[in-house]
């Protein structure tokens, strides 16, 4: 079994175990080409994809929980909805503040960190930009923000109604005039609002955002991997170099390794 790299800070603490010059030599070598790994261009990308990975994993939990809020099988009239509806709303609040942590995020760490690493043009901000025109998240983004706001600050809910006509199944919609002619919406959510023929399909609508959204950073990340793939071949030499190094200390010093999992596989960029 292939023993897995370990951070330099794991590293370090073999100090107290060795005991000979021979010994001394090899750790140092082993802590400064862990450091020169851990340090390449490549590496700090993959530790900041890691990090969206987890605000993924959270935006997917939340998006599940609201579209369970929603559906139905059972005819509500709106004097019967309540509980209901003040479930949705914090289901809601959860998604919608999911998806804007991780667009903070994006934009204000993630896309900062690739355009300072990136030796080429263009910017890979401006291309993320583009695509986010592209795929309307633009406008999605404020609707359903606006939406949350309009529930709980306004708390106007004769504008969602539980609808089982021209629809399979039952579930919450919206009235698109309502919405049209209310002060209480910007100007980029009416403009979401105006793409819908009548009333707003709260399921339909949740699931087209989602599906846009996966494929904004399913490209976000192929597109990274390409721009960096030259950093990614010297990421790989460096973490050969430093597994060498590590595995000649821990066989000088006959130390047996720590199962201490440091990062994951680069292949959770590509």
């Amino acid at each position: 079994m292939t023993t897995p790299i370990q951070s330099s800070k794991v590293v370090k603490n073999y100090k107290e175990e060795i005991s000979t010059e021979e010994e001394r030599d090899a750790l140092e070598e082993a802590i400064e080409k862990t450091i020169e790994y851990e340090n390449c261009d490549a590496s700090i990308i993959q530790q900041h994809f890691e990090t969206l990975s987890t605000h993924h994993e959270i935006v997917d939990r939340n998006y599940e929980e609201l579209t369970e809020s929603i559906d139905t099988d059972e005819d509500l009239y709106w004097d019967e909805a309540g509980e209901k509806l003040y479930d949705f709303i914090q289901r809601l609040s959860n998604y919608v503040g999911s998806t804007v942590n991780r667009g903070n995020y994006t934009t204000g760490v993630l896309l900062s960190r690739l355009d300072e690493m990136c030796d080429s043009d263009p910017l890979i901000s401006e291309v993320y930009d583009e695509k986010v025109a592209e795929l309307d998240v633009s406008l999605h983004g404020p609707f359903f923000s606006g939406l949350r706001n309009y529930l709980v600050h306004e708390n106007i809910p004769s504008v969602i109604l539980y609808s089982n006509t021209e629809i399979d199944g039952h579930t919450m919609a919206l009235d698109k005039e309502e919405i049209l002619e209310s002060d209480h919406w910007s100007p980029r959510a009416k403009g979401y609002a105006d793409t819908w023929e009548d009333s707003i399909i709260l399921n339909e609508a949740f699931e087209d955002y989602q599906q846009s959204l996966d494929r904004l950073y399913d490209w976000l990340i192929k597109y990274a991997a390409e721009r960096f793939e030259e950093k990614h071949e010297r990421q790989l030499e460096k973490e050969s170099h430093a597994k060498e190094a590590q595995e000649k200390f821990f066989e000088v010093a006959d130390i047996e390794t720590r199962t201490i999992k440091w990062l994951s596989s680069h292949e959770d960029v590509e």
